[in-house]
């Protein structure tokens, strides 16, 4: 059986977020079980840090 939820908020989720950059990710997002807050987090933690 899916769970439809791992437990792992936002706030849980966007400090890996910045771990993964700051080891050459240059794409991150998100899939199953994220929602359009994860990614508003997501953005809000990149904000003004170089893109590529």
């Amino acid at each position: 059986m899916l769970q439809s939820n791992t437990g792992v908020t936002d706030e849980d989720f966007v400090p890996y977020v910045n771990k993964w950059c700051e080891a050459g990710a240059s794409l991150v997002g998100g899939c199953c079980r994220t929602t359009p807050n994860t990614i508003r987090a997501i953005h809000k933690s990149l904000s003004g840090k170089r893109t590529v």
